[in-house]
């Protein structure tokens, strides 16, 4: 049995939902949370609130931060 990359499958979960959220946005929030996974506080709330913030803000595909 393979292991499954997780940013991988919520891209493709993402793929076949009707109202996709932007690739990038999932991408960074990923991100966020994996630099963050060991922490114990692991208080990456206030950082995926801001790049979420920005992608509401900014037109589709563009979240550069």
């Amino acid at each position: 049995m393979s292991k499954s990359n997780p940013l991988s499958v919520l891209l493709k979960i993402n793929a076949q939902l009707e109202v996709p959220i932007d690739s990038l946005l999932i991408e960074q929030c990923y991100a966020i949370q994996q630099k963050h996974q060991f922490e114990k506080e692991r208080n990456s709330v206030n950082e995926i609130k801001k790049v979420v913030e920005a992608s509401i803000s900014m037109p589709q595909g563009d979240l550069s931060i």
